[in-house]
């Protein structure tokens, strides 16, 4: 079993996978990312992530979240 020293090096690295029976063949691609993977199961992983950094750059943040 591989275990990863930092929780925040896991946040994001989450898999892609191609939906093939989505759309008509022929008609383009889709794909999704498999945010359950993030250690707390949730795409708000990334945005706990990066909150801190940006506000030390002083920018604003602005997160639209479904969910």
């Amino acid at each position: 079993m591989n275990a990863d020293p930092n929780i925040l090096q896991v946040i994001g690295n989450t898999s892609l996978v191609e939906l093939c029976k989505v759309v008509p063949p022929g008609c383009g691609q889709v794909f999704a990312k498999l945010e359950w993977e993030n250690p707390t199961g949730s795409v708000k992983d990334r945005a706990a992530l990066l909150s801190p950094q940006y506000y030390q750059a002083g920018r604003q943040i602005l997160i639209k979240l479904k969910g």
